[in-house]
C-alpha cells in the first residue's frame, strides 16, 4: 500500500490483518502516526510497528502498545519485532523496550 487511505480501505474491507507496519512520513492526508492511532482505536488487537529515518516520536506521541524502529533497520529486526508483538502482550513489552 502506498498511503494510509489504502491501508484503512484494506482493514475496513474485512481482511484478516495481524500487524501493520507504517512509516511516519507518507503521502496523503494521514501520516503514519495518524494511521497507528486510527488502527489502535478501531482494531486494538492489531500489532502496530511505526518506523522513520527522519522523525523519532516521543513515547506519548504513539498509541499505547505501538512499537517504533528507527531507519535504517535490518529486515530481520522488523520481522522479529512483529512476530513478538503478534505473539503475546508480554512479548510486545519486550519489543517496545528495545533500545532505539
Amino acid at each position: 500500500m502506498t498511503n494510509a487511505y489504502e491501508a484503512m480501505q484494506t482493514l475496513c474491507g474485512g481482511s484478516t490483518v495481524d500487524a501493520v507496519l507504517t512509516d511516519i512520513e507518507m503521502p496523503g492526508a494521514m501520516d503514519g502516526v495518524g494511521l497507528a492511532t486510527a488502527v489502535r482505536g478501531r482494531w486494538p488487537h492489531i500489532a502496530i510497528l511505526v518506523t522513520s529515518g527522519r522523525v523519532k516520536p516521543e513515547p506519548d506521541e504513539l498509541p499505547a502498545g505501538t512499537g517504533f524502529l528507527s531507519k535504517p533497520y535490518i529486515l530481520s529486526e522488523v520481522v522479529a519485532c512483529i512476530a513478538e508483538m503478534v505473539g503475546s502482550p508480554a512479548a510486545r513489552r519486550l519489543c517496545l523496550s528495545r533500545p532505539q
